[in-house]
């Protein structure tokens, strides 16, 4: 699982904030590249890799398709075998995009429910082309097709298999957990290996991808606004304020702003103030233009999505305090005040002197490092849901079109990866997997008010249930709950009422779940 975001698009998708160029923030795709400052780690502060968690393997076939075509490679697992329990079930924490974390086994959701639920053993298995589990030795295009969600669910129907013959557990009942990309595994698998699992628990897992996620920036706006609608105006004010800069700049210059037009080799170059960039902004460059007003909306993103586990410098409330402080104290400007609050982000939460909006500068780094490679081709050729400005629902203009997010996927991967090319691929992603209205059973789905990821995620079903047939799945919504909230370390001083009820309306669900998948074998026999 892992749950922070830094692909070319969403996802979620999970994704980190872990790579460097020369310490400056490299934007991804909406996504922030930089190293993160450590207290931000706040979920998993005082937790350490339990001492009973035992390194395992497992040969699986690169290709679930044609097995044969490459020879097996070994697939890392983690296990703990404190047994509550001879008879009781099996529980696994899925991988995601990420080195798979053994703490899983130890703190958090799915081990507070192990021992209620008296389980035989613990796993958590790696996903394919992360950590120390590599089908192949490179990164490459060709060998990230292999990179996909119907080979990582095979991976794990092996496993499962595995495990029960391996440990002698063929008559333990399996939940498998995930979050974020991880959760939609979870949901996944039980839409596909219901005969293997007996229930799943997603925790903001999006199941809804789609090309242009305009929701993204919607929701993350809905959130700043609940917090506190005057802090909205002076942002969202501020944004439009840098762009008619922007816009007059390249007005002076003699072309029409974005263009494309004027003469590139007579820079245009912006008067910005303090605003915190490497290089001054080009105003004949609109990937430039593009990549930094995705740098702010995607900061505005990152504090909605992860409020309740960043420190209190930075959460929504932090934002909001600092932006009317500015405005109303220290008489800024809204422009002045966007300034000074990504200037703070920049060097307090990305730890990094400034940010570099060049897009040739990304397409280099992200050539010469491979950063974040996995993560961001599995978004070009399999989800898209790029987040976008398009949106009509947020006041921060309609600077940041999917389109610059599909050039970013062309400029790191290649001129396949065109928009007609990554549509027809989420469009494929859809006609398999569905979407919120898709019949899958006996999944625990799990999502925070403050998370805009929760527009991708079964919640957007509630709208409809009323019309649509029970299917035996349970959704709780967190009040001003963040990204994988209930995955995490429990602290009953710090987890809010809602978040509690959640946790436990989850575990009362999966006993009535497990319980009727073993009347059922009782029938069976």
């Amino acid at each position: 699982m892992h749950c922070k975001i830094a692909l070319i698009s969403v996802i979620t998708i999970s994704l980190t904030i872990s790579s460097t160029s020369g310490n400056r923030v490299v934007i991804i795709g909406g996504k922030l590249f930089g190293e993160r400052n450590a207290s931000t780690q706040t979920a998993w502060e005082g937790t350490k890799a339990p001492k009973n968690a035992a390194i395992e393997h497992l040969l699986q076939p690169v290709d679930h398709q044609n097995p044969t075509k490459f020879p097996l490679w070994s697939q890392r697992y983690f296990t703990n075998f404190t047994k509550y329990s001879e008879s009781g079930p099996i529980l696994i924490f899925i991988g995601g995009e990420a080195e798979a974390d053994p703490r899983f086994l130890a703190y958090g959701e799915m081990a507070e429910n192990a021992v209620a639920l008296k389980a035989a053993a613990t796993f958590t298995l790696e996903h394919r082309f992360y950590g120390q589990s590599w089908p192949l030795n490179d990164s490459t295009v060709t060998s990230l097709q292999y990179l996909t969600m119907p080979q990582a669910l095979d991976d794990l129907a092996n496993f499962v298999t595995h495990i029960k013959t391996k440990y002698d557990l063929e008559e333990s009942k399996v939940v498998v957990y995930g979050g974020s990309y991880a959760g939609s595994l979870a949901a996944y698998f039980l839409q596909f290996y219901p005969q293997l699992a007996s229930a799943g628990v997603a925790s903001s897992a999006p199941i809804w991808f789609h090309f242009d996620f305009k929701e993204y920036l919607e929701l993350a706006a809905a959130s700043i606004k609940v917090t506190n609608p005057k802090c909205l105006d002076i942002l969202g004010s501020g944004v439009r304020a840098l762009n008619r800069i922007i816009q007059q700049s390249s007005y002076q210059c003699g072309f029409v702003p974005l263009s494309g037009g004027g003469n590139p080799a007579n820079p245009c170059n912006v008067e910005l103030g303090t605003f915190p960039l490497c290089s001054p902004l080009d105003a004949h460059k609109t990937g430039d233009i593009y990549q930094l007003n995705s740098y702010i909306t995607q900061f505005f993103i990152y504090i909605a999505q992860y409020n309740s586990t960043l420190p209190e410098t930075f959460n929504l409330d932090a934002l909001c305090n600092a932006t009317l402080s500015y405005k109303e104290i220290e008489g800024l400007s809204d422009f002045e005040v966007l300034a000074k609050i990504m200037t703070s982000a920049t060097h307090g939460l990305y730890n990094s002197p400034c940010v570099d909006q060049q897009v040739e500068n990304f397409c280099a780094f992200m050539s010469q490092t491979g950063a974040e490679d996995e993560a961001s081709k599995q978004v070009c050729s399999d989800f898209a849901t790029f987040a976008s400005s398009s949106g009509l629902r947020h006041p921060f203009g309609q600077y940041v079109p999917a389109s610059h997010y599909v050039a970013q996927c062309e400029c790191v991967f290649g001129s396949l990866f065109t928009e007609a090319f990554i549509r027809l691929r989420v469009d494929q992603h859809t006609a398999k997997f569905g979407s919120y209205s898709t019949l899958r059973r006996h999944v625990v789905y799990l999502n925070g008010n403050t998370d805009p990821v929760a527009g991708l995620g079964y919640s957007k079903r509630a709208q409809f249930q009323a019309s649509w047939p029970n299917d035996n799945n349970d959704l709780f919504i967190v009040e001003r709950g963040s990204h994988c909230d209930d995955l995490y370390a429990y602290d009953s001083t710090q987890d809010s009422a809602s978040l509690q009820q959640a946790r436990n309306g989850t575990l009362q669900i999966l006993k009535r779940w497990l319980n009727m998948a073993k009347l059922k074998l009782l029938l069976y026999y």
